[in-house]
């Protein structure tokens, strides 16, 4: 309708003069409301009775490893997708794949 429309023409404009302020945060602040979510959503998982998790992401030395790692500990047969990684550090991302592997993170 005409109130959707000038409601969402405001609040974009709005977001154009705010959106430089929200850059001003560091990304580290966000990471305590994203353990939060992870364990919420881990809960939801274990209700499901989900056994076996794929996992993918950005960040393999530090997300994806981290994600990866706690499924495995909480018993969920864990399977990453090589070819959909992205990481910070090449030689990071090779050690963490490296590592995953050991500890019995199947890589496909």
């Amino acid at each position: 309708s005409g109130m959707t429309s000038l409601t969402v023409g405001i609040l974009f404009l709005l977001s154009l003069f705010l959106s430089p302020i929200f850059l001003l945060i560091p990304g580290v602040a966000t990471s305590g409301a994203l353990v939060m979510v992870g364990v919420l959503m881990l809960d939801s998982v274990k209700l499901l009775d989900i056994k076996n998790v794929l996992v993918c992401g950005i960040a393999t030395e530090y997300c994806v490893r981290n994600t990866a790692e706690d499924l495995l500990k909480d018993g969920f047969a864990v399977y990453v997708l090589k070819d959909a990684l992205a990481w910070v550090d090449a030689a990071g991302h090779v050690e963490a794949l490296k590592a995953m592997e050991n500890e019995g993170i199947h890589l496909i």
